[in-house]
């Protein structure tokens, strides 16, 4: 007989999906056309993207095969990179931000699959961890000589191909969230407490900005910025962060509103709710249908920039 707690979860791993599909159209239609559309659609789509983290921590578990599981997503970040490089050459501008959560996806789930190993000792620590320190030091070194080189259209690219934490979409937090939401799935109690303390982090460092006022002041209160260690400072700012310093600027509702990434909590109740099973196997529908809606929406928004 199934316990309460399992007879009020009634989401599935398709419904999840769905739902997040959704937040993800709404914030990525805010996103290419921010001077058409509400600024609540960005506020909905606050909730896509922890969501399908959560289907793919729970999807590690479920496939018979993880080598083909993480290969299938590292040809799907491949594809949209390639999609993104051609788009980039013929129609250079674009008034939105990069967007290939796959390879953030394949990032998480090279991690878990090292987690794994190790968990069930057939890997040593010291080698899951020297193999994380020379993969992601060697894909650095290599994304950072391609952008001192003048070829930053090519880092997004690179970053992909070689599996990098920082250059891939959410950067290194999406990441490490996707490794919390893996090891709390289970417990209902870890997972709503694990989960709120990362919004909760991520809302006060982004609020408060703590390592863009330790830049500003090093930059204008110190000598650093003459000096070789101020370079190597910056540059691990923008890896962690992937942009410059800079501060919320606080307006009217713009301490909550302003910055909105706090909504992500919203994604909670329908973690809370899932009842750990698969509905519906579409694979392919969501490997197509976002390369697909991006290109749509990339393709609009340059056509209505011509038109102006």
């Amino acid at each position: 007989m199934m316990n309460s707690t399992e007879s009020r979860a009634y989401f599935s791993t398709f419904q999840l999906k769905f739902i997040a599909l959704i937040c993800m159209v709404f914030d990525h239609a805010g996103q290419f056309f921010p001077e058409i559309m509400p600024q609540w659609f960005r506020y909905i789509g606050r909730i896509s993207a922890p969501l399908f983290l959560f289907c793919l921590v729970w999807g590690m578990d479920y496939t018979r095969n993880r080598f083909y599981y993480l290969l299938r997503i590292y040809c799907a970040s491949l594809g949209m990179e390639v999609l993104w490089t051609v788009l980039n050459y013929f129609l250079p501008y674009s008034g939105a931000e990069h967007n290939n959560i796959f390879t953030t996806f394949f990032n998480i789930g090279v991690l878990i699959t090292l987690v794994s190993l190790v968990r069930r000792k057939m890997l040593k620590k010291i080698y899951a961890i020297l193999f994380l320190v020379v993969w992601q030091l060697s894909s650095t070194l290599l994304i950072l000589l391609i952008y001192y080189k003048n070829l930053q259209e090519w880092t997004h690219f690179v970053g992909a191909l070689s599996g990098n934490f920082f250059v891939c979409e959410g950067g290194i937090m999406w990441v490490s969230l996707g490794i919390i939401l893996y090891c709390i799935k289970n417990t209902q109690i870890k997972l709503f407490s694990g989960y709120s303390i990362f919004c909760l982090f991520c809302s006060l460092c982004s609020l408060t900005a703590p390592l863009a006022r330790a830049m500003y002041f090093l930059e204008f209160f110190t000598n650093i910025d003459q000096t070789v260690i101020w370079q190597i400072l910056e540059i691990i700012y923008v890896l962690i962060l992937g942009n410059a310093w800079y501060f919320t600027p606080v307006v009217p509702h713009g301490l909550y509103f302003g910055d909105y990434q706090w909504m992500m909590i919203a994604a909670l109740p329908f973690m809370m709710l899932y009842n750990r099973k698969r509905g519906c196997k579409i694979k392919a529908f969501f490997y197509l249908f976002y390369p697909i809606h991006i290109l749509i929406f990339l393709l609009i928004s340059r056509f209505l920039i011509i038109l102006q």
